[in-house]
C-alpha cells in the first residue's frame, strides 16, 4: 500500500487522509498498520459505514461478551470498553483484555488479515438516505470535520464516491456476500429488537435466557443510551446548542430523510444504488407503521 495523502475536501475544516481512492478521517493516522493486529478467536469486529448503528451494535455485542455487566456498561467509558480501530494506536488495540470488541468502518482491505477466519464480524446496514442525514448532523457538530455546507453537498460527496470512507455500495456488497459475516440493519435493531439482539447473541455462541434477552434490549434502546454518560466521548463544537448525547444519538428513527431529499435528490441515489448495490440486499426506507399509512 502507497502511503497515506492528506487532502482537502470541500466544506470540510480540517484536513483529511486519503489512500488510493478512498478518503479517511483525520484520526485514521494508523491506517495501514493495522492489518499487522494479530486476531485472537474471540476477538468481535462490528462493522459499519459511519452513521449506520456501529455504535448501538456494539454496545450490545460488549454486553454479550461481559456476561451483561450493565453496572460496567454505565460507570465506565465506552471507548475504554470498546476499541475503535480506526482511531487507537495498534499497540493499545493489541495490549488490550479479551475477550476484545472492536468498532471499525473500514472494509476487508484495511483490516486484519486472519479477520475472517479467526474472529468474529458483524456488519450493521443503515439505510442510506437516513445515514446520509445523520452523518450531515455529525459532521457539523465534530470539531475534527467542521462541516459548513449544505445537506445537498454530502449527498453530492456520497454519488462522487467523496465521501469518507469511500463507495457505500461497495462496502455493504462486500461484507454481505462473506457467509461468515453476521449481517443486520439499523432497521431491525428498531423494530425488531428483541430478536436482533438474540440473533446477535447466538452468533456470539451465547444461550440468553428471554429474560436476558429482553434486559439487554431495555439496556440498549435508544431512550435508555441518550442517557448513559459513558457516551461522552466526542469533541463537539463548543459553540453548538446541543449536549453529546443529544447530537450522537440524534433521532433513532427510520424516515427522516424525507425532511431532506426532494424528489430529484431521491432519484439519484436510487439509480447509483440500482447500478451498484447487490440487487439481493433490501432496504427499508419508511417504517412499518409508516408503510401502513402510505398503503
Amino acid at each position: 500500500m502507497s502511503d497515506l495523502e492528506l487532502i482537502r475536501l470541500e466544506g470540510f475544516g480540517k484536513e483529511l487522509l486519503k489512500h488510493k481512492n478512498k478518503i479517511f478521517p483525520y484520526f485514521a493516522n494508523h491506517l495501514l498498520k493495522i492489518k499487522s493486529l494479530k486476531v485472537k478467536n474471540d476477538d468481535v469486529f462490528v462493522v459499519a459505514y459511519p452513521k449506520s448503528g456501529t455504535t448501538w451494535t456494539e454496545e450490545i455485542v460488549w454486553l454479550v461478551e461481559n456476561n451483561l455487566d450493565f453496572e460496567k456498561a454505565s460507570t465506565v467509558s465506552h471507548t475504554d470498553r470498546v476499541l475503535f480501530l480506526d482511531e487507537k494506536p495498534l499497540d493499545q488495540s493489541e495490549q488490550a483484555l479479551s475477550p476484545r470488541v472492536f468498532k471499525t468502518h473500514l472494509t476487508f482491505e484495511y483490516l486484519p488479515d486472519q479477520v475472517e477466519t479467526n474472529a468474529k464480524v458483524i456488519y450493521v446496514m443503515r439505510n442510506p438516505k437516513d445515514m446520509l442525514v445523520s452523518f450531515f448532523h455529525f459532521a457539523k457538530w465534530i470539531k475534527g470535520f467542521s462541516f459548513s455546507g449544505k445537506f445537498d453537498a454530502i449527498l453530492d460527496l456520497f454519488l462522487q464516491d467523496k465521501i469518507i470512507y469511500g463507495n457505500w455500495c461497495e462496502h455493504v456488497n462486500q461484507f454481505f456476500a462473506n457467509s461468515n459475516v453476521l449481517f443486520i440493519t439499523f432497521e431491525d435493531l428498531i423494530e425488531e429488537p428483541f430478536e436482533t439482539t438474540e440473533k446477535i447473541a447466538s452468533y456470539l455462541g451465547k444461550k440468553l435466557s428471554n429474560e436476558q434477552i429482553q434486559s439487554l434490549v431495555e439496556f440498549t434502546s435508544f431512550k435508555q443510551m441518550r442517557k448513559n454518560s459513558s457516551f461522552c466521548f466526542q469533541e463537539t463544537d463548543k459553540n453548538s446548542e446541543h449536549n453529546q448525547l443529544d447530537l450522537f444519538f440524534r433521532k433513532g428513527e427510520i424516515g427522516d430523510w424525507v425532511n431532506y431529499f426532494d424528489e430529484q435528490m431521491s432519484s439519484k441515489l436510487e439509480n447509483k444504488l440500482k447500478n451498484e448495490l447487490n440487487p439481493n440486499i433490501l432496504i427499508k426506507y419508511f417504517s412499518s407503521a409508516t408503510k401502513k399509512l402510505i398503503n
